[in-house]
């Protein structure tokens, strides 16, 4: 598995601006930038019926794309792959019941009040990476499907997920990265 993170300030000084562009469609510009860059591949992204981006030249590379305010993130891998990048956010209790497994739940209120909002942004990436993983998004999966965190690891019938999680300081963001493994 491979993944790049970068700011789109590098993005638009490596790849320009088109200003007849809205931001959000500048970012999924620059990603596809950026995947054309590090996979080497020629190819247009196509999305499946549930939305899930893939090349068009059906290569065995398989990617996900991920923004926050100012940072892009892309993976690859040559089995399914997600990834998530986030900014700290305030963990709302109404979304932890309505998109939390039970164990996830108990897990997140019995931490100390100024720790809940890290552990909540860090489980949420590890949560999307997963859904994005496995192309259903988060009204697909997020509150049926629990991440282990001590393994990090998920279970979906016979198919096991790794992933790879953590913070960076530098930029306040955690990153989190799901990958199928076979």
């Amino acid at each position: 598995m491979e993944y790049r993170i970068c700011h789109i300030k590098e993005c638009e000084q490596e790849f320009g601006r088109d200003n007849s562009l809205s931001i959000h469609q500048q970012r999924s510009l620059w990603a596809k930038n950026l995947i054309m860059k590090y996979s080497g591949l020629p190819f247009d992204i196509v999305y499946d019926v549930l939305g899930k981006p893939f090349f068009d030249n059906d290569s065995a590379i398989r990617f996900s794309i991920s923004h926050t305010f100012d940072y892009i993130a892309i993976a690859f891998d040559k089995n399914d792959v997600g990834i998530d990048i986030e900014h700290i956010r305030t963990g709302k209790e109404a979304i932890v019941k309505r998109f939390f497994t039970d164990e996830e739940k108990e897990y997140l209120f019995a931490l100390p009040y100024e720790k809940f909002d890290a552990a909540f942004t860090q489980l949420w990436t590890l949560k999307e990476a997963y859904s994005k993983c496995v192309g259903t998004g988060i009204n697909g999966s997020f509150a049926t499907q629990t991440i282990d965190l001590s393994s990090l690891k998920a279970r979906n019938r016979e198919t096991e997920f790794a992933f790879t999680s953590f913070f960076e300081a530098k930029s306040e963001l955690f990153v989190a990265v799901c990958v199928k493994e076979c």
